[in-house]
């Protein structure tokens, strides 16, 4: 086992909810009042939004670390829980207004400051890992046997890539037929699932139940931090937008989309992107260098975790190669990677590898419920709240759970 599960308190998990709304309804009003005042500086210098979404994450992974070690110094709770909800209040308050506060940066140095916070987030982010309690799994693999699980992934990806055309013309039957409930990546994603299951039990010689896909504590997890993250974002899209419009409409206005496509996307990209990339990168490959490391060499623990974090977010980032076609950058390579740290720190600190399936969902597909009738330029990066969210629920897992 290497980590350790908790139960979501239906009562404590209830507060906290609330008291976020409350927390967002306040931001979000201080946050429509400079961007009022200060509409030249949001739509021109749109970096400066990125810089203050960057800035904040490295906060808030600052404010998990020493979480971290207020649980391990055994405070009361009450204290604990005092001491939590002030550091994130600020927080809060920050990711609202910190565009305000850093309109003197020059433009030209930007773009350097933004990459140092990437680079300090991933910093902060393994320290995080460092403090989390990581048991040792119960069973291992080899590095012959994960070799052989990472080629079959990577030959099916580039498979999917040199016949996506013909693949697209396959699924587009089934997909007319159930209203554009059923998309392709939906249907990819689950055969991508199935070979996965069977190169991992056949080349890794591991059991399936191991992983944790079939324990309903992980799943209603998931689920639970997957609605406090949603809602969390459709409250904080509309009064934002509300507020600085006062006119709202459905995504289904706005978009040529239709409800049942809106949520077939959900679950394609819950079930055909998350699920297989979190089940191989997450579930098998971090856990099962952070054994072979800690066994087969004279590595302590944290070296271990350094080094099976590096090995298995790079796979995740190759993973990702065929895409620079797409007109991606290295520099998205280099956010995978990033991202690929973060959903281990997500299913460390949950212990689910549900959690990080649903939140990995959720980045790749977060289109809000509520836009404004004319695209505003000074909203935030839905992506980005996916990500801030997630992180305020990871920092108050102790105050939301029980053992």
């Amino acid at each position: 086992m290497i980590h350790y599960q908790r139960k979501i308190d239906i009562k404590n998990f209830t507060i906290f909810f609330i008291i976020f709304l409350f927390v967002v309804l306040v931001c979000s009003f201080s946050f429509t009042r400079i961007a009022y005042r200060s509409v030249g500086l949001f739509s021109e210098i749109r970096k400066m939004l990125v810089l203050k979404d960057e800035f904040t994450f490295v906060i808030l992974l600052m404010i998990l670390i020493v979480m971290l070690n207020i649980e391990k110094r055994g405070f009361y709770s009450r204290q604990r829980n005092l001491i939590f909800y002030s550091l994130v209040g600020a927080c809060c308050a920050f990711f609202f207004i910190g565009s305000y506060i850093f309109k003197f940066i020059t433009v030209y140095r930007t773009d350097i400051i933004i990459d140092a916070l990437v680079l300090l987030q991933i910093i902060f982010m393994v320290l995080a890992i460092w403090e989390l309690p990581i048991g040792k799994p119960l069973e291992k693999s080899s590095f012959i046997g994960l070799l052989a699980i990472a080629m079959v992934d990577f030959f099916f990806t580039m498979a999917i890539v040199m016949y996506k055309e013909e693949i697209s013309l396959t699924i587009e039957y089934l997909k007319n037929k159930t209203f554009y409930f059923v998309q392709p990546i939906l249907v990819i994603g689950i055969i991508h699932f199935v070979i996965l299951l069977i190169s991992i039990k056949l080349c890794g010689k591991l059991n399936i139940r191991s992983l944790g896909l079939f324990n309903t504590l992980n799943f209603m997890n998931g689920v639970a931090i997957f609605l406090f993250v949603w809602v969390l974002i459709q409250f904080t899209q509309f009064v934002v937008v509300y507020l600085l419009t006062n006119r709202v409409v459905w995504v289904f206005t706005h978009h040529d989309i239709i409800p049942v496509e809106w949520l077939g996307n959900y679950f394609a990209y819950i079930l055909g992107v998350g699920l297989p990339e979190e089940l191989l990168m997450r579930g098998v490959m971090f856990t099962q260098l952070y054994a072979l490391f800690l066994i087969k060499f004279p590595f302590k623990k944290k070296q271990s975790i350094l080094m099976s974090l590096i090995t298995s977010q790079v796979l995740f980032g190759m993973n990702h190669l065929p895409k620079l076609e797409f007109e991606m950058g290295w520099d998205y390579l280099i956010r995978t990677f990033m991202l690929g740290i973060f959903f281990v720190l997500v299913y460390l600190r949950t212990g689910s590898i549900y959690v990080s399936i649903f939140v990995h969902g959720l980045m790749d597909y977060h289109v809000p419920l509520f836009y404004s009738k004319e695209m505003i330029p000074y909203t935030e990066d839905i992506a980005t709240l996916v990500q801030f969210y997630t992180l305020i629920a990871l920092i108050g897992w102790p105050c939301i759970t029980k053992k």
